[in-house]
């Protein structure tokens, strides 16, 4: 299937967003879920709808054609057909800011996956891995490269760094491991939201909102007025 979980995806966009990317490398973009979200939160936020105007370059890979349609043509600057293997090998150091490799590692072998990463490292200065926390084989797809190939625990993760000569900031959330990577500076560290979640539970619970908005100065029309 050419998507993922959702749970991940307030988190990765804020973090990608704090590197303030110029160049952004979707690479296995499928649906193009990251470059519409990373599109409207940049220059469709600042009011750069049309192409003309984009600041932010968001270029994608995908390697099963059938998936790309229309809607991802209309928020990405360039979509690649390929492998994204191949791909990578074909880039020159330092092309893009950020890639994006969401998703993807586990539908490689564990040394065709350091090799991948290796070379989106070599093509960006980072590089954001996600990839579920269990293993499971995900056959039987038209499109074969939804099987999954390889696992990739935190252990691994860590593991998969090193060989890439890497350094690397490791989150955990409810069904996903994600990792930032960088050769050339101490990666940032992915704030998931629980502590600012748990807050606005209690303050929703314990605070009317009615009563919390006004003393803000924050209310307007409304049929309890």
């Amino acid at each position: 299937m050419p998507t993922g979980p959702l749970i991940g995806v307030h988190p990765i966009v804020n973090t990608v967003l704090e590197l303030e990317p110029r160049r952004v490398l979707d690479l296995g973009m499928g649906t193009g879920k990251w470059g519409f979200l990373l599109r409207e939160q940049t220059d469709f936020a600042d009011g750069r709808t049309d192409p003309s105007e984009w600041l932010l370059q968001i270029d994608g890979v995908e390697g099963f054609e059938p998936y790309i349609g229309a809607h991802q043509r209309s928020v990405y600057d360039h979509i690649h057909v390929a492998d994204a293997r191949e791909f990578l090998q074909s880039q020159e150091s330092q092309t893009y800011d950020v890639a994006l490799a969401l998703e993807i590692i586990e539908h490689f072998e564990p040394e065709a996956a350091v090799q991948f990463i290796s070379d989106a490292l070599t093509a960006s200065r980072v590089c954001v891995v996600s990839t579920p926390k269990g293993f499971y084989a995900q056959e039987g797809h038209a499109n074969t490269l939804e099987t999954h190939r390889s696992w990739w625990p935190p252990p691994a993760l860590e593991k998969l760094a090193a060989r890439c000569g890497a350094q690397i900031s490791i989150s955990q959330l409810r069904m996903t491991n994600v990792a930032i990577l960088s050769r050339v500076a101490p990666p940032p560290h992915m704030a998931v939201g629980r502590l600012l979640d748990a807050s606005a539970y209690l303050k929703d619970h314990l605070v009317p909102q009615r009563l919390y908005y006004r003393m803000l100065g924050r209310t307007g029309p409304s049929i309890l007025d």
